[in-house]
């Protein structure tokens, strides 16, 4: 024990840092001599490096298969059972968490601890594990239907369940499809299809990319996931346009038979649906139920998320659309000038030419208006740009099929009532240039009657003039909201160049 210096008052500071120093080092020598005599746990083996993320993987799987297999785990998931989960006498009431969580989601991942989870070699596996998979799948579709395991079944399931056409297929539809698909490949610049051909299959792009033409314009580029040759095979008419590959693909084609005995009454039941939409436009509204019948088998539904472009300027003009979910924002290209000038010398002006393109919105469409069409019937490339603002379901109708099937008349009443007309360059130059000039009127107006100088609200006399002082905080604020319209503003801009100019100023005599 440290001796207290309270009993010991003829110790000395240094003596007694001493001493402290002395019994501390016999304590430290007694707890090592302790230590020394406990009896010894001698590990057999160690492990430097922890077991692979795939080691738990499959533990996890096993336990998952082992526990739904068994025989207390078929007594939960079975709903005919005679000892039922609602029952207060039920020895099953008090089931495990386990059981509750398979029954909801009845995945391997749901019973994954979230530590194994959290960790990146697990993760690399799972990564890992996905991409094998993905590569697996030209070869499952190469081999005969009844050669495949679950496994590889499982596969090609989960593969067409990610393809935007199957999403909202039941998954009767999805196993019947996965069952009767074809693999083909298709080197760069080869026809996957030409324009007249039969229609034959339902073409899925699996890897590579394509472009559609139309009379020899691009109109379409195709790339993994999407589907070609939906609306023909419904029809059951040619092929409209060409399909060319940009690179080496590998496409999977489900035959016109299999489509029709997997897919046709699901997309039966589409097309009803569009022409209940179709006889709530007013422009339809005096049409023959036949016509409209065959008008609303002809149009393509398109899926988009939010700000995703449907058309820009220079497009061809190959569809117009119909917003049947979401709304639009339709947009015009509008030029601008801008000049200044300013003395650099006695008798030269310098000039500062400033030429701008701003995109600037015409237009916010919502379900039941259409667009497109203006485009199409002045025979034209885009003009305007349309950018969805929420995720939108629109119907498509392509050109050829709308000039078959209206009539000059219809087609006069179509332009009549357009939503989106295609406004003058020149109005809408001069309507933004109004639009700047009042904005920045209206500014120094309102500076002017309060007797602000806004250029030295940072400096020392802001602080001296009591005016000033006094709308210091509005000031800034207007400062703030000033910067973020400006920012605003020129997030429009989507062309822009400038030049300078001397001009000198020739004296008269």
């Amino acid at each position: 024990m440290i001796l207290s210096p309270s009993k010991n008052p003829a110790m000395t500071p240094a003596k007694r840092n001493f001493r402290i120093k002395v019994e501390k080092k016999i304590a430290s020598e007694v707890r090592l001599l302790k230590e020394s005599s406990r009896p010894k746990i001698i590990v057999k083996e160690f492990t430097e490096h922890p077991k692979p993320s795939s080691y738990y993987l499959d533990k996890a799987k096993q336990r998952f298969n082992s526990l739904k297999e068994s025989k207390s785990s078929r007594l939960v998931f079975s709903a005919s059972n005679r000892y039922t989960l609602n029952s207060s006498r039920s020895r099953f009431n008090s089931r495990p968490k386990f059981f509750k969580e398979a029954n909801s989601k009845n995945t391997v991942e749901s019973i994954i601890p979230n530590w194994l989870q959290a960790r990146t070699d697990f993760q690399e596996s799972v990564r890992n594990m996905k991409a094998n998979n993905e590569k697996r799948i030209p070869f499952i579709v190469e081999m005969e239907y009844q050669t495949r395991s679950a496994g590889d079944k499982e596969i090609l399931r989960e593969y067409l369940k990610t393809v935007k056409f199957f999403e909202k297929f039941p998954s009767q539809v999805i196993i019947d499809t996965s069952n009767r698909l074809i693999k083909q490949e298709f080197k760069e610049n080869t026809f996957i299809v030409r324009k007249g051909d039969d229609t034959d299959s339902l073409i899925i792009f699996f890897q590579g990319n394509a472009r559609i033409l139309v009379d020899g314009q691009i109109v379409a580029y195709k790339h993994p996931g999407d589907v070609v040759g939906d609306s023909s095979l419904h029809h059951r008419m040619p092929r409209t346009g060409d399909v060319i590959a940009d690179s080496k693909c590998i496409v999977f084609k489900l035959l016109r038979e299999d489509y029709e005995a997997a897919i046709l009454q699901i997309k039966k039941e589409e097309k009803r649906a569009n022409f209940e939409f179709l006889s709530s436009i007013p422009i339809f509204k005096d049409w023959k139920h036949i016509k409209l019948l065959r008008l609303s088998n002809l149009l393509n539904v398109k899926q988009l998320n939010s700000d995703s472009t449907i058309y820009k300027r220079g497009d061809a003009s190959a569809s117009m659309f119909f917003i049947k979910h979401g709304t639009v924002n339709v947009y015009a290209y509008v030029p601008f000038k801008q000049s200044n000038k300013w003395p650099v010398s006695v008798n030269v002006w310098r000039i500062r030419q400033v030429n701008k393109e701003y995109l600037v919105k015409i237009g916010k469409l919502k379900a039941g208006q259409f667009f497109g069409e203006v485009e199409i019937l002045k025979s034209i490339n885009r003009t305007m740009k349309s950018v969805t603002k929420t995720e939108c379901v629109l119907l498509e109708l392509n050109k050829d099929q709308l000039f078959e099937n209206l009539t000059s008349s219809e087609l006069n009443t179509l332009s009549l009532s357009c939503y989106t007309e295609s406004c003058d360059e020149g109005a809408l130059t001069q309507k933004l240039n109004n639009k700047i000039t009042s904005k920045v009127s209206t500014e120094n107006a309102l500076l002017d009657a309060l007797k602000a100088d806004y250029s030295s609200l940072q400096g020392r006399d802001s602080l001296l003039d009591p005016k000033l002082k006094k709308i210091s905080g509005w000031l800034k604020g207007y400062k703030t909201r000033r910067t973020e319209s400006s920012k605003s503003f020129n997030k429009k801009v989507v062309f822009e160049n400038s030049r300078n100019l001397s001009v000198a100023i020739l004296k008269h005599k």
